[in-house]
């Protein structure tokens, strides 16, 4: 049955094992401000979960199998999930096999003794609409403001409706001052995804793991695709302080985010101000690629380590402009060691027209000095590679710095390859190339939903935007002599099924400027489908006439019945 709460407030109430304020079990739980029923619910309306405790999960909330809605109408006051304690997980809300979605709710000072201080999902996905997660604490364990062990998190806008061009930093969720023992001062998702838009992570402390804002192990699978996105927000002051080497091994990496397995896509972004016990002050990405567009990294920090403003172990890493957000500027970055502003340890970095340090060329300015980036022993002061190549197609790497301390590090200002004689570098090529006009693919999203044509089986829609690599302008957009016909897209793909279908490229549609959709049908349930784009243009930015030049992308994804 349901339960109607009017006006009210759930407050000091203690539970021996989960759900302090409120628990169901084979139930969903809504908490609204306006009247909806619903089968097997709890409803509150304008009502607050404070200064609960649970010994065991959910100091605020916990609902096994079930769907929790925090809700509201947009004017009426914020719903607060505030002040509650979980012994183990989910010190604000915990739900185990099934859905969490707030909608400019409030969910601050929150404690868990593990896991997810303000929200933890145990096997399900976590979506904010708006709102703020803030001053969270997991004493002592991972996602010290947000944690799913199985499933995806979403930090969207609110409301959830807003058209795309009305949609600033106000609208998104602020998620800030979070603590974590161990990974994810902010965020961890150990199995999963995450995807961030408009949304502003600050100052989120992991204590003595990885990943100050962010930590995502990755799925578990040969999936490719975007692991994190970034999009239009702000990753601002966020630190890993890392262990000395007593209590656990040194820890500390990815200052704003750490990636373990998967791809890094940050677009239009601020990655400013945080920093790093080891590597990646700003971005660190163990085992995979990193593309980063239209962006500004600056002064971050790898305080011990490498990487200052990226860092990737394994993995490829892309820059370029974006819009009307511009070149991509990577400035300001330290490291302790080599790669002031990037260290790739193995792969590739291809630069497209951006900035790593200042463009000016007066050595004795001392204004574009400061802009650089610096390795303070080490080398690379602007970018570093151990093993790989590094591709340039027009930009700067310039007034960035390489010092020698002792006789250690030094070779490099601008760029190092392969370290120092002895250092067990493989060394790589260097090459600056002519900007030529080609498209770059972006597959942003895949939506999952039932054949509506086909019994028992499914559809993939997949959403990406093609972009001109030389202005970063969408493949639409008529002011750069595009029109419609601008490319050709091809749908290529791997899978057991060989039934499936593609559908030509529809009009410009999707929550994203530029963005673009591919339909696939007639999907068997349970089966993995890597999916792959290939684009070729036919037309090009006006002055420059190259043509025919092609780009792809590929994405796994699992034909499973959505949420």
């Amino acid at each position: 049955g349901n339960i109607n709460l009017l006006g009210s407030e759930g407050s000091s109430n203690p539970a021996h094992h989960s759900g302090g304020g409120i628990y169901a079990n084979f139930g969903d739980i809504d908490i609204e401000d306006y009247a909806e029923n619903s089968t097997n619910s709890v409803t509150l309306r304008q009502s607050k979960v404070t200064d609960n405790h649970a010994d065991f999960n959910g100091g605020g909330i916990d609902t096994h199998y079930g769907i929790i809605t925090i809700n509201k109408d947009e004017g009426d006051d914020q719903i607060e999930i505030t002040g509650n304690t979980a012994g183990v997980n989910g010190g604000g809300i915990y739900a185990n096999q099934g859905t969490i979605k707030a909608y400019n709710a409030l969910v601050v000072n929150n404690t868990a003794g593990n896991n997810g201080g303000g929200a933890n999902n145990h096997s399900g996905d976590i979506i904010f609409y708006g709102g703020s997660v803030s001053n969270n604490t997991a004493e002592n364990g991972h996602g010290g403001g947000i944690y799913t062990n199985v499933g995806d998190i979403h930090l969207l806008s609110f409301p959830s409706d807003i058209p795309i061009d009305e949609i600033t930093a106000f609208n998104g969720v602020e998620l800030y001052n979070n603590i974590a023992r161990y990974n994810g001062g902010g965020i961890n998702n150990h199995t999963g995804r995450v995807n961030i838009r408009y949304a502003t992570l600050r100052n989120n402390t992991s204590t003595l793991g990885n990943g100050g804002g962010i930590f995502c192990e990755g799925p578990h699978s040969s999936s490719t695709g975007y692991t994190i996105r970034l999009l239009n927000s702000s990753l601002k002051e966020n630190k890993t302080r890392g262990a000395n080497g007593t209590e656990v091994a040194p820890t500390g990496r990815g200052g704003g985010i750490y990636l373990k397995y998967g791809s890094i896509f940050a677009q239009g972004s601020n990655i400013v101000g945080n920093s790093a016990n080891i590597n990646g002050g700003g971005l660190n990405n163990h085992s995979g690629d990193i593309r980063v567009f239209g962006c500004q990294l600056i002064e971050n920090k790898a305080v011990t380590g490498n990487g200052g403003g990226i860092y990737t172990q394994v993995g490829d890493i892309i820059t370029g402009p974006y819009g009307l957000s511009g070149r991509t500027l990577i400035q300001k970055n330290t490291a302790q060691l080599n790669g002031g502003g990037i260290d790739n340890h193995e792969g590739k970095i291809t630069i497209n027209g951006d900035y790593i340090g200042h463009p000016g060329n007066n050595e004795n300015n001392t204004e574009y000095r400061e802009l650089g980036n610096i390795a303070i022993t080490g080398h690379g002061g602007g970018v570093f590679v151990r093993s790989g190549n590094i591709e340039m197609f027009g930009g700067a790497i310039s007034n960035n710095q390489a010092k020698r301390v002792n006789n250690v590090g030094g070779n490099g200002g601008g760029v190092n390859i392969g370290g120092e004689s002895g250092e067990g570098g493989q060394g790589g090529t260097f090459t600056i190339k002519k900007r030529i006009a080609k498209p770059i693919v972006d597959i942003i999203d895949v939506e999952l939903g039932r054949d509506e044509n086909t019994s028992g089986k499914y559809t993939a829609t997949i959403h990406y935007h093609v972009i001109d690599n030389l202005n970063q302008e969408y493949y639409t957009n008529p002011a750069f002599g595009f029109t419609d016909d601008a490319f050709n897209a091809q749908l290529l793909w791997v899978s057991t099924n060989q039934g499936a279908a593609a559908v030509a490229p529809s009009s410009v549609i999707g929550d994203l400027p530029g963005c673009r959709r591919l339909t696939i049908s007639n999907l068997e349930p349970g089966t993995d489908y890597t999916v792959k784009i290939s684009v070729t243009n036919k037309q090009s930015p006006t002055g420059c006439p190259k043509t025919g030049y092609s780009d792809d992308c590929t994405f796994t994804t699992f034909s499973a019945s959505p949420n």
